[in-house]
């Protein structure tokens, strides 16, 4: 229990960590400020002048901030435009969000469908619901999404039908059979001495039970040692979470890579290795895609940005970027994780180790 008079912790808080730098740095500044201030037996107009003008901002304001961090004792009550918000409720309530979501899988999957319209006059066909179907401008940003999940990558493979087989290998009935590898940027940049680098995380997920099994952050293009790394991870991680007497699984891959020939030597290495390996292989990979249709847009507070080979990644501004150090990411991705996995967990599921052979 924390003391009404004392500070709540905040360093290792993701919310403050995820923070762009330039807020954190005028909270910190402030905190210092209201700090100092407090050091006055008896402050009075000239010490809140004095604040105000260190903090540059108004007298007014500062007594606001004042009130806000006597009641508070919190960092986020003087950061600019307040504490990270709270996530959207949703716009759909889960029935109706279930419905749309089962309707438009149906129309994609069965039915072929394949255009906006016509998955929108499936649905408005086949609603059942009491409750009233959703705006047509809501339904089509559903269709939209689902129509990228769905996406083709080797001219008839369907992505959201990866739970059923879709011809490249039989559909997982146990943990550890088949383990999906994809990469995403994260949206953090990572200090680093030659200055911050956009963290990037390859990503082994077993597709049976849609839990991450290990993971491995790095910088620039995903490579082939990055995957090695996540992949040592994960079998790491999968032999502490299985029973001691648990017999090693030799899980199927399917992996999302580029074309580039780096990846040559490395498919060959898992050839050799014994490994069986599906790929999802364009001219530039659409990572990330396969993340989202597995586990979602994010773990825990870090957001899975969907990128698309060298284009378009972000350049590091204080403003809006988040900073942080490689230890702390690593540390709020395994307390997002965490959380995933429990929300995934599946009654009586059996955890075996995964043996990737010579690779790892």
């Amino acid at each position: 229990m924390i003391a009404r008079d004392e500070e709540i912790p905040f360093h290792g808080d993701p919310d403050w960590l995820t923070l762009p730098i330039a807020r954190r740095e005028i909270a910190l500044q402030r905190r210092e400020v209201m700090l100092e201030y407090e050091k006055h037996a008896t402050p009075g107009d000239a010490e809140a002048n004095d604040a105000a003008r260190r903090m540059n901002i108004t007298a007014g304001q500062f007594y606001r901030l004042r009130r806000q961090w006597q009641q508070q004792r919190s960092i986020f009550s003087l950061v600019p435009y307040g504490r990270p918000g709270a996530k959207r409720a949703p716009k759909l309530s889960k029935p109706v969000s279930e419905a749309v979501t089962r309707l438009v899988r149906d129309a994609i999957d069965r039915g072929g469908l394949r255009t906006p319209g016509e998955i929108l006059r499936r649905i408005s066909e086949h609603w059942r619901l009491d409750e009233p179907i959703p705006s047509h401008m809501t339904l089509r940003k559903n269709v939209s999404k689902a129509l990228i999940n769905a996406e083709n990558t080797d001219g008839n493979l369907v992505l959201d039908r990866l739970h059923h087989g879709a011809g490249l290998f039989e559909a997982p009935c146990a943990y550890g059979e088949v383990v999906a590898i994809d990469h995403a940027a994260t949206g953090i940049f990572v200090s680093q001495e030659l200055g911050p680098v956009q963290a990037m995380v390859s990503l082994v997920i077993d597709v049976y039970s849609s839990q991450i099994c290990g993971f491995h952050i790095f910088g620039g293009e995903p490579a082939p040692s990055f995957v090695v790394d996540a992949l040592r991870n994960a079998a790491t991680n999968s032999r502490e979470q299985a029973a001691e007497d648990a017999e090693d699984v030799h899980p199927h891959i399917y992996l999302v890579c580029s074309q580039d020939r780096i990846w040559s030597k490395f498919l060959a290495n898992l050839s050799q290795s014994g490994i069986a390996v599906s790929l999802s292989t364009m001219k530039e990979a659409p990572y990330s895609g396969l993340i989202h249709r597995l586990i979602g847009e994010r773990i825990g507070s870090i957001a899975l940005s969907r990128i698309g080979g060298r284009a378009g990644r972000p350049a590091f501004d204080p403003a809006s970027s988040s900073l942080m150090s490689l230890g702390e990411l690593t540390s709020i991705l395994l307390g997002g994780i965490k959380g995933l996995n429990d929300k995934h967990a599946l009654p009586d599921i059996e955890y075996r180790p995964l043996s990737f052979g010579r690779l790892v």
